[in-house]
C-alpha cells in the first residue's frame, strides 16, 4: 500500500515537471515518427549511458 502511493507520487511529481502539463507560456512541440522513428531513435541511442524513459501514451 505505502510503496504504491509512493510510486504514484513519484510518477505525478515526474509528470508534474513535463512541459506538456506547464500553464502558460510557450508549449513544447512534439516531434513527428517516420519509420524508422527518427527522431526518437537518435535522441534514445545519443543517451546511452543515462537514465532514459520512454512512455507510450494512448487517448483511450
Amino acid at each position: 500500500m505505502i510503496g504504491g502511493v509512493a510510486v504514484a507520487l513519484v510518477v505525478a511529481a515526474a509528470l508534474s515537471q513535463m512541459p506538456l502539463f506547464h500553464r502558460g507560456g510557450a508549449r513544447a512541440s512534439i516531434p513527428a515518427l517516420n519509420a524508422a522513428l527518427e527522431p526518437l531513435r537518435s535522441d534514445f541511442n545519443r543517451d546511452a549511458g543515462d537514465v532514459r524513459l520512454v512512455m507510450l501514451i494512448d487517448p483511450t
